[in-house]
């Protein structure tokens, strides 16, 4: 197909600079041709269901001056895939148009193709599934590890929040905190705690309880009171209905404290701890996983490893007068009248820990 009607592009907000990149412009690319990859479970393809409401929205408001060019990726055998503009290529079918402007990709990959589909969606407002199932088309290896430690537990993300059936997680955003935050070792055993205690019921993959679990999880999984067994007895006894409700009391009620994830967590907490033997203690506000405690350890290493604190206090002096040009501390302060070489005070004379702003605006106006 010829590229006629190339032009220079400039990216904007409308038209990133993905599309500036490696495209052609043209006029009149025939619908005909034009054809979606839909997503789908085993990860064949990337781009979300076409909802009817939408395109009868477009049909009924069809004006053609305010239609953006859609973007294609150009295949082998001259067919066109839809990267964005699916529900604009439905609507100009249905106001009875052959050919639609485009700007058209050359030599991608069904990978790539998933890449600017989800890159697209930063703009377009993808859904949280929209860009899951993207990303598992385009191979991001991060999804795919998150996505096998679900199928092990016979669950999976569906290709959209109407599809019904058991072991059907929609909380993406959760399942993509939990693995960012607390690993995917955190992610199996609180997937393998829900399954062990309340099976597949979609109600059991909320985002509350996943995120909860995850988080009382992540801090108490080791602990050497934590009797796993009993608990997951406990939580089918109770059931989830019974744990939403008290972790909502927790987040509502007049002592609530903490956000809808550690409300979850402390109600967790309380029906472990249920007896008095084998407590686990207070809920542990603060947390840091081993991951976050391992790095900080290695960057306070790295900044003071061989540095005695005399050194430390003289790299400290050196930054001060680097940026002063010369100490606070060397100037006599306009607002207390300390000495150059004195700490300030009070007008009681009392020495006070800190300086006078007002000396080190001296010193820097001295320096200058």
């Amino acid at each position: 197909m010829k590229t006629r009607g190339y032009r220079t592009m400039t990216a904007t907000t409308a038209i990133p600079r993905e599309v500036v990149n490696s495209t052609f412009f043209e006029h009149h690319v025939p619908i005909d041709k034009m054809f979606v990859s839909y997503r789908d479970e085993s990860g064949g393809g990337y781009a979300r269901p076409t909802r009817p409401n939408r395109v009868g929205k477009l049909v009924a408001e069809w004006d053609a001056r305010k239609m953006l060019p859609i973007i294609l990726s150009m295949r082998a055998d001259g067919s066109f895939a839809i990267i964005d503009g699916a529900h604009r290529v439905a609507a100009a079918k249905n106001v009875g148009l052959t050919a639609l402007p485009a700007y058209v990709y050359i030599d991608l990959t069904i990978q790539d193709e998933a890449s600017l589909y989800r890159a697209f969606g930063d703009y377009l407002a993808q859904t949280p599934l929209d860009k899951w199932h993207a990303a598992i088309a385009e191979g991001q290896r991060d999804y795919i590890v998150l996505a096998n430690i679900l199928r092990t537990y016979g669950l999976h993300v569906p290709n959209s929040k109407s599809n019904d059936g058991i072991g059907r997680i929609i909380a993406v955003d959760a399942i993509l905190s939990i693995g960012r935050h607390y690993g995917p070792t955190v992610l199996d055993e609180t997937l393998r705690l829900l399954r062990d205690a309340w099976g597949t019921s979609p109600r059991a993959y909320a985002g509350a309880s996943l995120r909860g679990t995850a988080a009382f999880l992540a801090r108490y999984r080791n602990h050497s009171n934590f009797d796993r067994a009993t608990f997951v007895r406990r939580l089918a006894t109770t059931g989830v209905e019974a744990v939403e409700r008290d972790a909502h009391n927790l987040k509502t009620g007049t002592v609530a404290n903490g956000n809808a994830e550690s409300a979850y967590g402390r109600a967790l907490l309380a029906i472990h701890d249920a007896r008095k033997a084998r407590r686990l203690g207070d809920w542990q506000v603060k947390f840091f996983n081993e991951a976050a405690l391992a790095e900080m350890k290695n960057r306070i290493v790295a900044i003071t490893k061989g540095t005695p604190a005399e050194q430390l206090s003289q790299q400290a002096k050196k930054g001060a007068a680097t940026r002063y040009g010369r100490l606070a501390i060397d100037v006599a302060c306009p607002t207390c009248n300390a000495a150059p070489g004195k700490l300030c005070h009070k007008l009681s004379g009392e020495l006070i820990t800190y300086r006078h702003p007002q000396r080190a605006a001296a010193a820097k106006e001295r320096a200058s």
